[in-house]
């Protein structure tokens, strides 16, 4: 029996890269796995290649009837939710910020910053119906430290998941849900 054993974890942007390794692991520690991402048939193969453990919803994060779907999906299919995976995101093209297109810049925001806050906003009383249990962002080193030229949206997108992190965090410890972000490789813990 792995630890994860019948935990119900969503996993925004799911079906690739860090998303995907975290749901294949969790699924071999014994949780059960929503996946939800933009693309459906990436999603179909990922929840496939899980096993019967893993089903998906196609979800725009960017979306709050969205998320609001994925929550309810996940109660549907699983009965409730113990853990909230924030992965979903994007990089944007690299520009200056003189040059940077605002229409980049506002998907940019929509995915990186609203997504996350509107995930909250949902997950979060989905996981205290069930007593507690954990959120996680995945973020990046971007949301520490500023390094390089043309990448400022995504490095204020990044320092706004890690702030939403900290409010979430202290919002929710009398919920008996904790939380932290993800810089893979390593993990900031935020307490």
């Amino acid at each position: 029996m792995g630890t994860m054993q019948d935990k119900v974890v969503l996993v925004t942007g799911g079906a690739t890269g860090i998303g995907l390794a975290t749901a294949k692991r969790l699924v071999a520690e014994g949780a059960r796995i929503m996946l939800t991402g933009r693309r459906e048939s990436v999603l179909a193969d990922a929840a496939k290649a899980l096993g019967a453990n893993a089903a998906y919803v196609v979800t725009d994060v960017a979306r709050d009837e969205d998320n609001r779907r994925m929550i309810a999906a996940v109660r549907e299919r699983f009965g409730g939710l113990d853990v909230f995976l924030s992965n979903a995101g994007v990089e944007g093209p690299v520009a200056s910020i003189v040059d940077y297109p605002l229409d980049a810049f506002d998907q940019l925001i929509s995915v990186n910053v609203r997504g996350v806050f509107l995930g909250l906003k949902c997950a979060i009383p989905a996981i205290r119906e069930r007593g507690g249990g954990s959120i996680v962002i995945t973020s990046s080193i971007a949301g520490i430290k500023a390094r390089g030229t043309g990448n400022s949206a995504y490095i204020a997108s990044k320092h706004a998941e890690i702030g939403l992190m900290r409010a979430a965090t202290t919002e929710c410890a009398p919920l008996n849900i904790r939380g932290g972000v993800g810089s893979p490789p390593n993990a900031l813990a935020v307490k």
